[in-house]
């Protein structure tokens, strides 16, 4: 199980965060996104907030990537962002 992280950060946010402190290393946006199957300039985006609300499946493949579940990753994000 992953270390829970502070609440009350965006999406993007919480995006960044658990991507530069996974536990296997920093991984790069671009390599994320080949992972991902998505656009890197999409992924970007969604990091840096400029896309509200990403597809289920999109957050749901960055979890997967990444080793965290769900509740994990939902954990440290505000409800109203």
């Amino acid at each position: 199980m992953n270390e829970p992280l502070p609440t009350g950060k965006t999406l993007g946010q919480r995006l960044r965060e658990i991507r530069t402190k996974w536990p296997r290393g920093k991984i790069s946006q671009e390599a994320l996104s080949n992972e991902l199957g998505i656009p890197v300039i999409t992924y970007m985006k969604m990091e840096q907030g400029h896309t509200k609300n990403p597809s289920f499946l999109t957050v749901w493949k960055v979890c997967r990537a990444l080793g965290y579940s769900l509740d994990e990753f939902v954990e440290g994000v505000e409800a109203n962002n």
